[in-house]
């Protein structure tokens, strides 16, 4: 087999480890090669910021037995200042081909390092027209911490208990 090297063979061949020299004349030291780290992406519906990290949830939200599904979940960063929270007071849905106001229920302020949630809360006539339908909700929300804001835009179903 004919070699561009010449007088070795590829059995005699040996890599010699790279190596550091530093400025101030200590020994050296082989670098050794570190392992990429090859994880899957985060999941789509966690938005970190640095005005705080939104989770929607996932799957249909079943409503308790007050009327009120979680929407989200949001987290204010620690070491920071508190959070504050704009969403609509109200969210309009059609329901069996009638309009309704559902209330949206969230803190205002949250303080550093504490968590909140994002609901809604449909009246007593919007529960019975849904039974056990279901119904699609979005609503914007901003978060603000530390000089800057994230606004996120919420999209999910949530199911009846009848």
């Amino acid at each position: 087999m004919p070699s561009s090297f010449s007088g070795t063979s590829d059995s005699a061949m040996a890599i010699a480890p790279m190596s550091v020299t530093s400025t101030a004349g200590e020994s050296e030291r082989p670098r050794r090669a570190r392992p990429r780290c090859t994880r899957p992406a985060a999941a789509p519906t966690v938005t970190p910021t640095l005005a705080g990290m939104l989770t929607a949830m996932k799957g249909v939200r079943k409503l308790d037995a007050g009327g009120v599904a979680t929407l989200a979940k949001f987290a204010c960063p620690s070491g920071g200042s508190a959070c504050k929270t704009v969403v609509p007071k109200h969210v309009a849905a059609k329901i069996s081909g009638k309009r309704w106001l559902l209330a949206v229920i969230a803190p205002k302020q949250i303080g550093a390092g504490k968590s909140g949630a994002v609901k809604v809360r449909l009246p007593k006539g919007a529960r019975e027209a849904l039974g056990k339908g279901k119904l699609a909700v979005s609503l914007s929300v901003v978060l603000k911490a530390n000089g800057t804001s994230a606004k996120h835009l919420l999209k999910v179903k949530i199911a009846g208990s009848n």
